[in-house]
């Protein structure tokens, strides 16, 4: 396994030497991607190998700079389920993007080099058990992905979106070196293994400022509430197969950040875990319903992230809450519940934008509102679309359903531990998750819906010819598809991994033997499901398809809703072909539909996604401050021959909503440029006044 990381290391180290050789060489691109695809194949096998592991692997350890201890890399379990994941969706990615033009932004030779840099840096990250290699490594990764969105660095779009993200990104970064220097031993040293026992005797207090500071730091790179501004712009203006690695791979980064600093506190308070569970269940609401009004395909995906994040982070406090109040078992479902909804977005979202490049590249257009027809002329690139949408719009028995069910779950546990107060605040939170969850059902019923069915809607801006996406690119959107499916419809076969997973993670306990009962061989142990007619299927070898978190709490079996599907398709193709054997008993008579004295119809008639959209935006037109402005270009305002309509909502979610702040802090910035620019002794009036009150502070403190 040290072998196999070494030289994955390597490699991706040779590549970019290998892309400079090759740079005039127009042919060599390819190979380039396909080599990398190589290397990221070595990288999920590893990934694999690692999530196995009952004990850390040390792969090297080396003396650290400027005397912060000796730096340790590690192969732990969730390291290596976090390498396995980036490198699945960068396999996918890498196979999609070779067969494409050089023309397409962001296949070239340039962007191979980073995308290899970046995973470098991932797998430096993952393992590093020493806070100064894994803040280096955090940063070089925030800086391709700074490179990501500035592909078109053209378009002021792409470069505001960069810039906000940058800017984001250091303000997260002075946080996590703020965490990790309260932190370090008084010795010096930041070993990760020794910052846990030095923060195990700081006053709560202060341990909780140290989690929030490490939370928010690593929160900006998984658009944690409120610092997520940065991501629907940075969507927006990215390549879509660069998306794929962002919003697929490089959030949950940012996750495995926060779960890893969660790992160093033994406890934490109650009243943390409710303010997370308020907090996630905001971004839920507020992320379901900005999807469900925006009508750009990137946007809603990116809404669509800051609402799946907020579910993990619904479950991040929900364990700090059972743990803090002894209910143990509980805490470690929840953490069960965030691992799987963590793997469930990565796959969905790379899929997700995987196929919205395809439908880009083949149409030129990426509004639902323009947009229309898909199914029937493009059914593998829209069968892969729908089964990505399903799954982020928690539909069971899809993928999404299973995590956010788990999530909901164990919500209805907080009875058994908190007190009235916190029952109440997490019942609110409750209110508003399944809220959020609703709109994102119908959000991404409305994508596909108008996407995929229906007619091309009018105008249409672009035709582009149709392009394939290549045999390695149909090979790498069937496998990413064929994975998605799998853990779904048979969730049951990952649970176990991401049981040793948890169980390294604070309680430290094993709950997913439990979680996933002994039906079938045994079918008596549990009464409900032979009932439902579980027995039936004793012969089965296998443990089960059921997931129960615990004795008296619901049960789920994605494979037996899959089997009711079946069972009412049957059913409505027996009424089909009763109906046609039957023809005169139910004899039907079609007209022509009234189109306003129109004998022939187009599909310019159609029924929009922003219509679909509005009733939920006047209901929510106080919280979104949504405007209609109609202006008459033809008759008169009694009676108008042509209008132009213009709407707009308040962007919360978004940069815009911080500029006032901004404004504010450019013109204190100008008071201190006036005070030392030019001059030595505004220079070193300034250093005084900066000394002189870092002092008085001191003192006071």
């Amino acid at each position: 396994m040290i072998d196999l990381f070494w030289v994955t290391v390597l490699l991706l180290i040779a590549i970019p030497l290998l892309a400079a050789a090759a740079w005039k060489q127009l042919k060599s691109r390819t190979f380039i991607w396909y080599v990398l695809s190589a290397v990221l194949c070595l990288q999920v096998i590893l990934g694999v190998l690692a999530i196995r592991v009952t004990h850390p692997v040390n792969l090297l350890q080396m003396l650290g700079l400027l005397g912060f201890g000796r730096w340790t890399f590690a192969l732990l379990p969730f390291s290596g389920w976090i390498m396995a994941m980036l490198a699945l969706i960068g396999l996918i990615t890498t196979l999609y993007t070779a067969p494409l033009k050089e023309t397409v932004p962001g296949s070239g030779l340039l962007m191979a080099t980073i995308v290899a840099v970046q995973y470098l840096f991932s797998m430096f990250l993952v393992v590093s058990q020493n806070a100064i290699p894994f803040l280096i490594a955090w940063e070089g990764m925030s800086l391709c992905a700074y490179a990501y969105i500035l592909t078109d660095h053209r378009a002021r779009k792409a470069r505001h979106a960069a810039f906000v993200t940058l800017a984001v990104s250091e303000l997260g970064f002075l946080a996590l070196i703020l965490a990790f220097i309260m932190s370090a031993s008084p010795t010096g040293s930041m070993d990760l293994l020794s910052m846990s026992q030095v923060i195990m005797h700081f006053p709560i207090g202060y341990q909780v400022t140290i989690f929030l500071l490490g939370f928010f730091g690593f929160g900006v790179k998984s658009g944690v509430l409120p610092v997520q501004m940065w991501m629907p712009r940075a969507y927006e203006v990215t390549p879509n197969h660069l998306s794929a690695i962002l919003a697929g791979g490089l959030l949950n980064l940012g996750l495995f950040g926060i779960i890893t600093f969660y790992s160093l506190f033994t406890t934490l308070p109650t009243g943390l875990g409710v303010f997370l569970i308020i907090l996630g269940s905001l971004a839920v609401f507020l992320g379901a319903m900005y999807a469900l009004i925006e009508t750009r395909i990137r946007m809603i995906l990116a809404f669509s992230s800051i609402e799946n994040v907020g579910f993990m982070v619904i479950s991040l406090g929900l364990a700090i809450a059972f743990a803090a109040s002894g209910n143990r078992y509980f805490a470690s479902v929840a953490l069960v519940a965030m691992m799987f909804q963590l793997t469930s977005h990565a796959l969905a979202k790379a899929l997700a934008f995987l196929t919205t490049g395809g439908i880009f590249r083949r149409f030129g257009i990426l509004s639902i509102d323009q947009l229309g027809g898909l199914w029937s002329q493009a059914k593998g690139l829209a069968s892969a679309f729908l089964l990505a949408c399903l799954s982020l719009a928690a539909v069971a028995p899809f993928s999404g359903f299973t995590a956010e069910w788990l999530t909901l779950q164990s919500m209805l546990q907080v009875y058994r531990s908190l007190s009235s107060l916190e029952q109440f605040l997490v019942v609110l939170a409750g209110v508003l998750t399944a809220l959020g969850a609703a709109m994102s059902m119908s959000a991404f019923l409305r994508l596909f819906a108008h996407t995929m069915t229906g007619k091309l809607r009018q105008p249409l801006v672009l035709t582009l010819p149709a392009t394939s996406l290549g045999a390695s690119g149909v090979l790498g959107v069937t496998l990413l598809s064929i994975v998605l499916a799998w853990i779904g419809l048979y969730p049951t076969g990952i649970l176990p991994a991401i049981g040793t997973i948890v169980t390294s993670l604070p309680p430290h306990i094993m709950v997913v033997n439990a979680m996933i009962p002994n039906v079938f061989p045994n079918p008596l142990g549990n009464q409900t499901l032979v009932q439902l007619g579980g027995g039936w299927l004793s012969f089965l070898p296998a443990l089960g398809f059921v997931i129960q978190p615990a004795a008296g709490v619901s049960s789920i079996a994605p494979t037996y809703i899959l089997w009711w599907f079946f069972c009412f398709m049957a059913l409505a193709l027996l009424i089909k072909k009763i109906s046609r054997l039957h023809r005169h008993g139910f004899a039907t008579r079609s007209v022509v539909a009234w189109n306003g004295g129109k004998p022939i119809s187009s599909s310019s008639y159609q029924y929009t996604a922003s219509a679909f959209s509005n009733p939920h935006r006047m209901f929510f037109a106080t919280l979104l401050r949504f405007k209609v402005r109609r202006t008459v270009l033809v008759g008169t305002p009694d009676a108008p021959t042509v209008i132009h309509v213009e709407t707009s909502v308040r962007p919360w979610l978004q940069s815009a909503i911080y500029a006032k702040s901004i404004r504010t802090l450019r013109s204190w910035a100008k008071l201190f440029l006036r005070v030392q620019h030019g001059y030595l002794w505004g220079y070193v009036f300034t250093a005084l006044v900066a000394v002189l009150l870092m002092l008085w502070s001191t003192k006071i403190i």
